[in-house]
C-alpha cells in the first residue's frame, strides 16, 4: 500500500493512537499520532478516523 507524498491514510486506531502510513511510514512500519489532535483538526469523532485520507503538509 503506498500513498503519494503530502497524504495520510488511518489505519487503525488502537488505544489512544492512530497509526499512519505516510511516503515515509509503510503499513509494516506505521507513525503512530495521538487519535485525539487528528480528531480534533479534521472535526470527526476518533472511531470515524480508520480508512481516512488526509493532506499534510511537507
Amino acid at each position: 500500500m503506498e500513498v503519494p507524498v503530502g497524504q495520510a491514510l488511518v489505519l487503525l486506531t488502537v488505544g489512544d493512537s492512530a497509526q499512519l502510513v505516510t511516503a515515509l511510514h509503510p503499513a509494516s512500519a506505521p507513525l503512530g499520532v495521538p487519535a485525539a489532535r487528528i480528531a480534533e483538526q479534521a472535526g470527526l469523532p476518533e472511531n470515524e478516523l480508520p480508512g481516512r485520507r488526509f493532506t499534510s503538509p511537507i
